[in-house]
């Protein structure tokens, strides 16, 4: 990458923006994904109804000093990939760790925001693109943060 010019959100990893469901599943059976159902696994009860690709125990190469992440992959029938979001534990520091990563690769957040009281506290930092979006909010009693890519409309 030269410096200065930041990465671009062109879809997840390398599922682009508008795949179609079927041939997302093929690519990413190297890491077990699954069509979400309501009793497939506890992450796919919230996603029950939509079109939705699992990913439950995600690491990527390299990147996020080995945050472990559940990936839930949305599609519809008219756009194909349409949303990703990856969840984790706040385990060793890692939400640290990823927004380090991200900065560096998508450079500094375009927008960061923070709300709630006393006893919870939301922050989200959003980087937009040429071809998305990429917000990272925390929760910061539960522990667990939150990536979410979208196409940019």
């Amino acid at each position: 990458m030269v410096v200065g010019q930041s990465a671009d959100v062109p879809g997840w990893g390398d599922i682009r923006w508008g795949t179609a469901k079927a041939v997302a599943l093929k690519a990413l059976q190297p890491f077990a994904a699954h069509e979400c159902n309501r009793t497939s696994s506890a992450a796919c009860a919230d996603a029950a109804g939509a079109d939705v690709l699992a990913i439950e125990k995600y690491t990527f190469n390299n990147a996020f000093n080995n945050v472990t992440f559940t990936v839930l992959l949305f599609f519809t029938p008219k756009n194909g990939l349409s949303k990703a979001v990856m969840t984790a534990e706040d385990k060793r520091d890692a939400f640290e760790k990823v927004l380090a990563e991200l900065t560096v690769r998508f450079g500094r957040p375009g927008l960061q925001s923070e709300y709630g009281d006393d006893e919870l506290i939301y922050t989200t930092w959003t980087w937009q693109k040429a071809h998305g979006k990429l917000s990272l909010e925390s929760e910061e009693r539960s522990g667990i943060f939150t990536l979410t890519y979208e196409p940019r409309h």
